[in-house]
């Protein structure tokens, strides 16, 4: 979905992969075995040599997409710069999913801001990405029960970030950034309805999930 708003495959704007989460490993896993089926019944006999070359590289992908997905600890690719993660430690305090989706919201990157719809979409896969949060600290739970931690000074600083999250004010926060920089040919009741439902949704469902998120991290 990411990678199809940054094409500007609009269809795909109010969604977000919750990736970690094994419902979504469970759709790679159909996906890969989908295409190492149809690139097992090509027959190679008549293919150029750059062509081979092509499939090769893709078995090869797909085979080791397919091994991280099946590994006793599950290894993922993140839709940050295609990096693998293991679903056990989600989240980090550098190159991290949760802290990518959060310079997006800033209204300078990918995501368009334009439209009302613009506005409805960034909120919809703002919902999903509540639910990554929730399954993060679902996973680590499930790393703490195997015994698979970051180190403390790592958790720490990772719990000290999300003080950003949830200290600043509505009006300044980062994920409302985009509600102060409303364009100027929407109506004034769209206006108020975004500014009522960003509002909303930051004080009832994103802050609670970062102070919850922090919480668990410290405790």
């Amino acid at each position: 979905p990411l990678e199809a708003t940054a094409t500007g495959k609009s269809g795909y704007n109010d969604t977000l992969p919750i990736y970690i989460s094994d419902a979504y490993q469970a759709q790679l896993l159909t996906f890969y075995n989908r295409f190492e089926d149809a690139l097992a019944r090509v027959d190679t006999s008549v293919l150029t040599g750059n062509e081979q070359l092509y499939a090769d590289v893709l078995a090869w992908e797909i085979a080791i997409k397919k091994e991280g997905l099946t590994n006793d600890i599950a290894q993922v690719t993140s839709p940050l710069f295609g990096m693998p993660t293991m679903d056990v430690l989600p989240i980090n305090q550098i190159l991290s999913f949760h802290l990518y989706i959060a310079q997006i919201a800033g209204g300078g990157g990918l995501q368009p801001f334009e439209t009302v719809d613009d506005y409805r979409d960034w909120l919809m896969r703002l919902e999903d990405y509540e639910g990554f949060l929730r399954t993060a600290q679902e996973k680590m739970q499930e790393g703490i029960d195997r015994g698979i931690v970051f180190p403390t000074i790592l958790t720490e600083r990772m719990s000290g970030q999300l003080n950003t999250f949830i200290e600043t004010p509505i009006e300044e926060h980062v994920f409302y950034m985009p509600v102060t920089t409303l364009p100027d040919n929407f109506t004034e009741a769209d206006r108020d309805e975004i500014r009522s439902s960003y509002r909303f949704f930051l004080q009832d469902k994103l802050i609670p999930r970062f102070i919850a998120l922090q919480d668990f991290l410290i405790n």
